[in-house]
């Protein structure tokens, strides 16, 4: 497919302006020493979470006269799912699904939760064997791009399972779907080669500190003199926009353990740099060294030392 195996542009051939349909005008860009393609990599958030993963799903669920479309009955049954998803969702996530119906108001955050966590399990089943290992294909070889022991490592391999999503596209969806998000998946992997891990060079950040600015606007005249004073005033009082967590046990409570296990205070969250746990459905569930899923019972803090209450296979243990 040409589409997938066409001659890449470079550096020399787009100064030279050697497709002349690609070039509108002259950038300023071009006064820069730097390689113009390679320097310019794809950003994810738009290119993969907005662009790829939300098209597929409108495709799934408004696709006119799409083969890929599903059956009312099925976007019923994987609404459903979403919404079920909810009371077992991390507390790391920042967001929890809504309704397929809500896939307008949908943000990049839960896109990715989609692709990376949610999507794989609830979509089986629903799909068609093809469409979901299509979707795999995605699913796979985004959290090795976003993985810094694997990105380097298995580059090639994710490149090859993005190189089949493009191929497969036109043939599960139709050739008129396949947009330049879609297109430019071919160049994430490599991208990522110069760049390193995909959220090296994410949107995610910025967006995430603009919530932050927006507080910092109080009134619509001048925006970015307010947030120049309101910074200004923070820096001055030596206060932060947005105050640290801290970390260690929270919340004490006399659990079923207390009795037996006096030498100290039970707490039901632990915090700690990567993960919190707590004794709530979604976060109390933890994998041990062996490869064991167990399940936070309570947290106790003694003199000595600090111990977690698991229940394992049906059994107690600390």
């Amino acid at each position: 497919m040409r589409a997938v195996n066409a001659p890449r542009r470079t550096n020399q051939t787009f100064r030279d302006t050697v497709q002349k349909s690609h070039h509108v005008e002259e950038t300023l860009l071009l006064k820069l020493p730097i390689d113009l393609v390679t320097a310019l990599p794809l950003e994810y958030m738009h290119l993969v979470c907005l662009g790829v993963v939300r098209k597929l799903i409108y495709l799934w669920t408004k696709g006119k006269k799409c083969p890929g479309r599903l059956s009312r009955a099925s976007l019923d049954k994987l609404s459903f799912r979403l919404i079920y998803t909810k009371n077992y969702t991390p507390s790391e996530f920042s967001r929890r699904h809504r309704s397929l119906k809500e896939i307008d108001n949908w943000k990049a955050t839960e896109l990715r939760q989609f692709l990376f966590y949610t999507g794989p399990v609830i979509l089986e089943g629903i799909l068609t064997k093809a469409q979901y290992v299509h979707f795999l294909s995605l699913s796979v070889a985004s959290p090795v791009l976003q993985n810094k022991k694997l990105y380097l490592t298995y580059n090639a391999y994710a490149s090859d399972l993005l190189k089949y999503f493009v191929k497969c596209f036109g043939k599960l969806y139709g050739n008129q779907y396949i947009s330049y998000n879609v297109h430019g998946l071919i160049h994430v992997a490599e991208d990522c080669k110069q760049h390193g891990i995909l959220e090296d060079y994410s949107g995610f950040k910025f967006e995430n500190h603009l919530q932050h600015l927006k507080k910092l606007v109080r009134a619509p005249r001048l925006p970015l003199q307010q947030v120049h004073n309101r910074i200004k005033e923070i820096e001055a009082t030596q206060l932060t926009s947005h105050p640290q967590y801290l970390k260690g046990f929270k919340r004490d409570w006399k659990s079923d353990f207390t009795a037996c296990f006096s030498d100290g205070v039970h707490y039901r969250v632990f915090i700690t740099d990567s993960y919190t746990l707590k004794l709530t459905s979604g976060n109390n569930c933890f994998q041990l060294k062996n490869g064991d899923i167990a399940i936070a019972k309570s947290f106790l803090q003694s003199k000595d030392k600090n111990f977690v209450f698991f229940c394992r296979q049906g059994r107690l243990f600390s």
